[in-house]
């Protein structure tokens, strides 16, 4: 499954200087992960198939799996505010790779909320190597808050 929301993509993609990379090269896509994943853990599924009935079977099942837990996901999550809302319930049915905490970051600055964002940043990446790898972000947001001290 895929999840977009372009204003936090685009503002995401500006916080790193444009660098996809530290997008996993992908900046419009802000979730990428198996359907499964949207159960709960207990609720995970696969599914195999073996010939035309059983793939029919399989397609049901599939269908069903979508309605009961990723069609209702992403009702939930259609705006920046609601993807905030989403980190800060810590949903575990999330894949939470580095770049998401980005994406996170970038929807507090679609909210207008550049300290936000930099705490989203400076509590998932504390490491010194984390900081300098995404290092671009953490200035962008440096800029951001002198902008706005220096017009105080």
């Amino acid at each position: 499954m895929h999840l977009s929301i372009k204003s936090v993509s685009d503002a995401t993609l500006k916080l790193v200087g444009g660098n996809k990379m530290l997008l996993a090269n992908s900046p419009d896509i802000i979730l990428n992960q198996p359907i499964e994943f949207t159960a709960p853990k207990d609720k995970h599924a696969r599914w195999f198939a073996s010939g035309f009935s059983e793939m029919c079977q399989r397609v049901i099942e599939i269908v069903s799996f979508a309605e009961q837990w990723v069609v209702p996901l992403f009702d939930n999550v259609t705006s920046s505010k609601d993807l905030i809302a989403l980190y800060k319930s810590r949903d575990e049915r999330i894949m939470k790779q580095r770049h998401w905490y980005l994406f996170i970051a970038g929807a507090e600055l679609v909210r207008g909320n550049p300290k936000e964002a930099l705490a989203v940043l400076e509590q998932n990446f504390r490491a010194p190597g984390l900081k300098r790898r995404y290092a671009a972000a953490f200035e962008s947001i440096a800029t951001m808050l002198n902008q706005d001290n220096g017009h105080s």
